[in-house]
């Protein structure tokens, strides 16, 4: 069940793989392709719908491993998968900048600050 198995960007970039483990960035749509479908996917507690060759992974922004399984005739396979954040998240300067900026703006006394 996992010869040919893939999991790719929207693009077609196939993603990372690190010690048997796929590495996927967060708040990105995934698609995991696998041959001799249709399988029953489940991502954690969620049932994905099969689509021609797979299945879309719409992943949000959170970071860790997902319980990613394929099932066909009663056999069960994992697919280790982690995500890790994505690479153009704000960084912490503009992130301080904006907090800042929402203080200002926000009518609470200055002594309760988000920032740092």
């Amino acid at each position: 069940m996992s010869a040919g198995l893939a999991i790719v960007d929207e693009r077609g970039t196939p993603a990372v793989r690190e010690g048997g483990t796929w590495v996927l960035d967060e708040a990105r749509r995934w698609r995991l392709q696998a041959p001799g479908g249709p399988y029953v996917v489940r991502l954690d507690a969620q049932t994905l719908p099969w689509e021609g060759d797979g299945v879309d992974l719409h992943l949000p922004f959170a970071v860790g491993r997902l319980g990613l399984q394929l099932e066909a005739e009663g056999r069960r396979h994992a697919v280790p998968v982690r995500v890790r954040p994505a690479p153009a998240k704000v960084d912490e300067t503009a992130w301080e900048a904006l907090l800042a900026e929402l203080e200002a703006w926000l009518p609470w006394p200055r002594s309760r600050s988000m920032v740092g």
